[in-house]
């Protein structure tokens, strides 16, 4: 045993029944006061103009970053976490996240939308995709239905379910009928 000592050095070699241990560095480094402050790219870009010549890079950056913060002069107050806020931070979050998958869903349906009907998105029948009327079209008839369908009892469905909000349903039908046609 006193031959491993030799050979370890000041720290004993653990044995296999032994976890190595990590030492404690608590008493060697002094306690410091942390703070950390919100700042925007103005911040570097002052004390950029007072380097000259550095690169836009990374590093750069951190550099200046530091050498602003080691001079302390005009810092921006530390930052403070505001609980009150926290809610609503939360709600803006969770509607962002749902917004973008709402545009994902939407652009995963218009590409299934483009391999069975690919003339419908170029005609563009109707001004939205995804309006009401739209919808129903897509849901209730297939393109062959469609290209079968009467002008007439086009019309009066296009009609029945826009609640009569267009101006020629005849134009609307025919451009819907030449869509599935040309898919």
């Amino acid at each position: 045993m006193a031959r491993n000592r030799a050979r370890a050095g000041p720290f004993p070699t653990p044995s296999r029944e032994q976890k190595p241990s990590v030492p404690n560095w608590r008493g060697c480094v002094p306690s410091l006061r942390w703070s950390s402050c919100v700042s925007g790219p103005q911040l570097v870009e002052t004390c950029r103009k007072n380097f000259g010549a550095l690169p836009k890079s990374e590093h750069a950056d951190a550099f200046l970053i530091a050498e602003r913060i080691r001079y302390g002069r005009k810092l921006p107050s530390p930052f403070q976490l505001d609980t009150r806020y926290a809610p609503l931070q939360r709600l803006t979050r969770f509607r962002c996240h749902l917004t973008h998958n709402l545009v994902r869903e939407k652009n995963y349906f218009l590409s299934f939308l483009f391999l069975t009907f690919a003339s419908y998105g170029q005609l563009a029948p109707f001004g939205d995709p995804f309006g009401a009327t739209s919808c129903a079209v897509l849901e209730e008839f297939t393109t062959e239905d469609l290209a079968q369908q009467s002008l007439d009892d086009l019309a009066t469905y296009l009609q029945d379910k826009g609640h009569g909000r267009f101006a020629n349903p005849q134009d609307v039908a025919a451009s819907l009928q030449r869509a599935a046609r040309d898919s």
